[in-house]
């Protein structure tokens, strides 16, 4: 069996990407002071949350071949994320 890095990247990836568009959580100022279209943080927040959306996506596929595995019924369970 091979183990592959992939799981964790397509997660750490993303996440690392978020922080360096927005560095000083401008999107989280966004939020909090209530979503208006014109606000310049609008594109930051919206970039923010294309890598949030790629990370629910890993996060998704994981799950789905966790399932797949404990599905199989053969009482053995490998779940490599390194």
């Amino acid at each position: 069996m091979k183990c592959k890095a992939d799981g964790i990247g397509a997660i750490e990836l993303p996440l690392q990407t978020a922080a360096k568009v927005d560095p000083d959580d401008l999107a989280l100022d966004y939020l909090r002071d209530g979503t208006r279209p014109n606000d310049r943080r609008k594109e930051i927040y919206d970039a923010r949350e294309e890598c949030y959306k790629v990370v629910t996506q890993a996060l998704g596929e994981l799950d789905n071949k966790l399932s797949e595995a404990t599905a199989s019924g053969d009482g053995k369970l490998v779940l490599c994320l390194v």
